[in-house]
């Protein structure tokens, strides 16, 4: 269920009529149960608005449904509607032949829509193609009227059930809002944007508490999931790394905790693969009191590069290049030896970007540099450092400039070549001592 603001409010169930030979039986939706209806969908009316609550019914007719001189569903259906005092529009569509024609469906049903609409579908009585048109068409209205809300029901009738037994009806809420969980899933596995597959997290927990179908399987502990993954999503988006990934590692504990809540629903637990495998990927092992004395490593380095290749990737040029101009920093304070105080800006970080510009200085003067320590990786590291200050400079002052910017294509190549070297003078040191 998709939730909306609502001010302009009204229930409203849409559904389709076909020419089958439909026997008039009880319908029974959870706990409740209907009297005996021959339409599904009057009977699913009943069981949701069983107090008189006002309901406008939307019935879609194809010429062969409303005029089948062997069939009287038209004029039963009125009848029905009416007498429940709920308002009703017959909505006459094509047979879904051709692929205008299901256009022709799928625009007819936004028009009998309004702003705000509660809807209920049943999909029950529907022909050939036209209840995929009907559920494509309201989750597709449901964003952009926007609905308040959508559900949709399946009653599962068989002759050969005893009268006495009522006919269930089935919620395919769930089912249907895979499709967010999938797209939201995939939005944080290649694109590093959480907030979507949170949205989706929430949602459920809060269906299971209204949804009666969801009976001795409230969610109780999902919610925390949702809540650290929007918060990873905002530090992302924020380009704060060491952040993230201490959130991340809390997310991956939300994530544990909440592992036994859905054991019966294997999409989910696919899902929450994915989210755990993004999260060990971006996760710092760290209490957030102890960032002051958290010390740099090849494999944070390592870590940090994911994350600028991850922005690059998804076009977020800005945040890449301002998170590969500080590690080319903390790359170089690494090879001085200062790991310990890298993120100390008066004591080790100012001292090193003055370096890193006094050497591309340097070099644009034709000044000889002679390095104490490897030249090859201090040459990459300059090398590095030219090319990513140009580009963050132009993204930093918004292009405010005459000329148009361009060149903004970001070279990562040379990070991890940087980050070799430092590993390869990382493995000779540690030789050396031995």
């Amino acid at each position: 269920m998709q939730e909306a603001d609502s001010s302009n409010w009204r229930r409203v169930l849409v559904t389709a009529v076909g020419t089958g030979n439909y026997s008039e039986v009880r319908y029974k939706l959870d706990d409740e149960v209907s009297g005996p209806n021959k339409f599904s969908s009057i009977a699913l009316g009943e069981i949701l608005s069983p107090h008189g609550e006002p309901l406008h019914v939307v019935a879609l007719w194809t010429g062969g449904a409303r005029n089948n001189p062997n069939s009287t569903h038209y004029a039963d259906y009125a009848k029905a509607v009416q007498a429940h005092g709920w308002s009703y529009q017959p909505l006459d569509i094509p047979e879904g032949m051709s692929e205008a024609e299901l256009w022709e469906i799928f625009e007819k049903i936004g028009h009998a829509l309004e702003v705000n609409d509660s809807v209920i579908v049943d999909i029950t009585h529907g022909f050939r193609s036209i209840p995929v048109v009907m559920v494509t068409a309201l989750q597709y209205y449901r964003l952009n009227k926007p609905l308040s809300s959508l559900n949709v029901y399946y009653s599962a009738f068989l002759p050969s059930r005893p009268p006495e037994e009522a006919t269930p009806v089935i919620s395919l809420d769930m089912i249907l809002a895979l499709a967010d969980w999938t797209y939201g899933a995939k939005l944080f596995e290649e694109r590093l944007v959480a907030a979507p597959l949170a949205d989706q997290i929430e949602q459920t927990q809060k269906r299971s508490h209204v949804d009666p179908s969801w009976q001795g399987q409230r969610l109780t502990r999902i919610k925390k999931v949702s809540t650290a993954l929007k918060e990873l999503d905002r530090l992302l988006h924020n380009n704060l790394p060491i952040e993230a990934g201490i959130k991340a590692s809390e997310l991956l504990q939300r994530a544990e905790e909440a592992r036994a809540e859905f054991p019966s629903f294997p999409p989910i637990q696919d899902f929450w693969e994915k989210i755990e495998r993004q999260a060990r990927n971006i996760c710092v092992g760290i209490d957030p009191k102890e960032k002051p004395t958290y010390p740099l490593t090849p494999e944070e380095l390592e870590r940090q590069l994911k994350l600028i290749e991850s922005y690059k990737r998804m076009g977020n040029i800005l945040s890449s290049v301002t998170l590969m101009r500080e590690w080319i920093v903390s790359a170089y304070v690494y090879a001085l030896g200062k790991g310990d105080s890298w993120l100390d800006y008066d004591r080790t970080r100012r001292d090193a970007e003055a370096d890193l510009n006094t050497f591309s200085r340097c070099r644009r003067n034709h000044v000889p540099l002679y390095f104490a320590r490897d030249d090859q990786l201090m040459n990459e590291l300059i090398d590095a450092w030219d090319s990513t200050v140009k580009i963050r400079n132009e993204l930093a002052h918004c292009g405010m400039r005459p000329e148009a910017v361009s060149g903004l294509e970001l070279n990562t190549d040379r990070l991890e070549t940087i980050l070799a070297l430092i590993r390869q003078a990382d493995a000779q040191t540690v030789g050396e001592g031995n």
